[in-house]
């Protein structure tokens, strides 16, 4: 769900505009509002995440999700968001007083926690990438572009932990580009009428599958079976990537960041699972987890917290 275009046009503002705050806890409350009032389907600063650490995880939440919606949303063309996207590189890194509330939020994160802003701002150049969109041509260009979209995200993490050893951030970027991958298939129904398609080229190719037959508002029966089976490599390309990097968890020192890598590789295979069985029907239908699954999450993942640490 993107931000409302009157708080986007506030925040492409360098001071905030309406939204310019005065002090430290005015912005961590905002970035705290914003993380809580929209939906995703994976759990966003759940109970999981310790109280102490929250504000450093809504913020970041807040930043990435106001880029995000810039380059997905803004009524500017792709050299417009381009430009406001290296302008948020700019204030990330800056050392003067601001009153934007994200970017102040940030700075605070940046200088109380382990957080590196260097970190943070790979997602922009994944922005900057979605402002000027290209299908992937192959699988490679497509884990490429994860490194910048997805993978910064579970490394923030682990800097916000201290475990963000070589190993845990190379088993971290693997479920974060599952994570990814997952979000990809399910969104098909909103991304090919758009004429976006993360699907890359070789992999159409290879099932005979021309772009505009996904589009079609009724699959011809010709290319019905090499969908199908486009779509399940897909969705087991996804489920691996997610399967290969759950070892993450028993690699963790913190109880409650192993809960929550637990309840976000479950939810991500959960979901991925509703995608397959849809088939064909997800180029018209968007899976998502209901209120129930997604709280059943967290509940499944509680035992972790009373296990020993190996």
């Amino acid at each position: 769900m993107a931000l409302d275009q009157r708080l986007l046009e506030n925040l492409v503002q360098p001071d905030g505009g309406v939204y310019s705050c005065s002090s430290d806890s005015e912005a961590l409350q905002f970035c705290e509002r914003v993380a809580r009032s929209h939906y995703e389907n994976f759990p966003v600063g759940s109970l999981l995440i310790d109280s102490i650490r929250r504000p450093a995880f809504y913020a970041v939440y807040a930043f990435a999700r106001m880029a995000d919606d810039i380059a997905d949303a803004w009524p500017g063309g792709s050299d417009d968001k381009v430009r406001i996207l290296r302008g948020f590189a700019e204030q990330l890194h800056s050392v003067a007083v601001t009153t934007h509330p994200v970017f102040r939020a940030m700075r605070y994160t940046v200088e109380k926690t382990a957080i590196r802003a260097a970190t943070a701002e790979r997602l922009l150049v994944a922005f900057q990438m979605d402002s000027q969109f290209s299908q992937p041509k192959t699988t490679e260009d497509l884990l490429h572009y994860c490194t910048f979209s997805a993978n910064p995200v579970g490394e923030l993490l682990l800097q916000l932990y201290d475990e963000n050893s070589e190993e845990n951030v190379e088993l971290s970027n693997r479920i974060c580009t599952g994570l990814q991958l997952v979000n990809f298939w399910q969104d098909l129904s909103i991304d090919i009428p758009a004429g976006r398609l993360y699907i890359p080229r070789s992999a159409l190719e290879h099932y005979n599958v021309p772009f505009q037959r996904l589009a079609e508002e009724q699959i011809s029966p010709k290319f019905l079976d090499s969908i199908r089976m486009l779509l399940a490599e897909l969705h087991c390309q996804a489920y691996d990537m997610l399967d290969s990097g759950a070892e993450l968890i028993e690699r963790l020192s913190n109880r409650r960041l192993k809960a929550e890598i637990a309840a976000v590789v479950r939810g991500g295979k959960m979901l991925n699972e509703k995608s397959r069985l849809l088939s064909e029907r997800i180029l018209y239908h968007r899976p998502r987890l209901t209120r129930v699954e997604r709280a059943m999450l967290i509940v499944r993942s509680m035992p972790v917290l009373f296990r020993s640490h190996s």
